[in-house]
This record gives C-alpha cells, structure tokens and sequence, in this order.
C-alpha cells in the first residue's frame, strides 16, 4: 500500500511507464518517471494503433510473442544479450499478448500536471522520443538503456528527484 500522504514518486519502464501514467491518475504522485515509454497514445507510432484498430491481435496465437531472440536484440538494441534472452524466457506469452494488445489500443490523451521526468534513447526502435517532446534524450541510448546505460540514467533520476525536495523545502 503507498502512503498518498507522505511524498512518492512512480517509476514505469516501457510497457510499465503506460501503467505508472494510469496509476498517477488516480494517486498523483510527486513525480511519474517515464524510461523507454510514453506519456499519451500520440507518443506511440501511428502503425501500432492502425494494428490495434485491426483487431488482428486478439487473432495471433501467442507463440507468436517470443521472438526470435537476434530479432528482440536488435529491436531492443542491447548489449546484454543474455539477460534479455532470460527475460524474454520467463514471460508467460499470454501476459506478452494481453501487453502488446493493451499498448496498441492504449487510449490515454491527457498529459497531467504533476511534474513528469521523460528519458528516452535516441536510437530506441520500439518507442522512439518525440521531436517536441520535454524529454532527457540519451544519446545512442535503446530500448534497453535502463540495463545499458544504469548508471547514467540513475544519475538523471537522482539530480531530478534533489530538485523536487529542493522545490518542496521552498514553498
């Protein structure tokens, strides 16, 4: 149970950031971070909502969501292939299924108030930043840049978290 009185913040990476943005609806957190995600349905690539206006999804048997794991290393641009693999091992396909259906007919559009730490990579192939976006781009950072590139991203979340106490301590 989180302690709405007492100040938090929620942390959801990729699929997990389109869930962290539905709980700050309701919890209004001190600060959502966003890693390798997006905040609306407009973030998404246009051809994954074309794919779930289809259906076509829901028809796919779920063996089809274990990719071939040179494909998921190339789509998730990392060089920890192993850890990915093992990853992508103990998904259960069913779960895999329902979250790519979840993501493609996502219907969130509003970008809430509460203040909102977006870190993307610049060569991320699965949920590329936006070019207008307010988002921390990591250079040359993938999809998997929370594994990638942990420390650099720690230290982006850490600076912007001293901020947020520094503002509070303030006001």
């Amino acid at each position: 149970m989180i302690n709405t009185k007492e100040r938090f913040a929620i942390l959801g990476v990729s699929f997990g950031g389109l869930v962290a943005v539905e709980i700050r609806k309701k919890l209004k957190p001190a600060l959502t971070i966003l890693i390798s995600s997006a905040e609306t349905k407009n973030e998404l690539r246009s051809i994954y909502r074309l794919i779930g206006k289809s259906k076509i999804i829901k028809l796919l048997p779920r063996q089809l969501f274990d990719p071939p794991r040179k494909i998921a290393h190339w789509l998730f641009g990392t060089s920890h292939t192993k850890l990915l693999s093992q990853i992508l091992d103990d998904t259960d396909l069913q779960f895999a299924k329902w979250a790519v259906n979840a993501l493609l007919n996502w219907q969130n559009t509003t970008q809430l108030a509460h203040p909102t730490l977006k870190i993307s990579g610049t060569k991320d192939k699965l949920i590329p930043p936006q070019k207008d976006s307010k988002q921390i781009r990591i250079d040359q950072g993938a999809h998997f840049m929370i594994v990638d590139r942990a420390a650099e991203i720690s230290k982006i979340i850490n600076e912007e978290i001293r901020k947020i106490d520094q503002q509070s301590i303030l006001s």
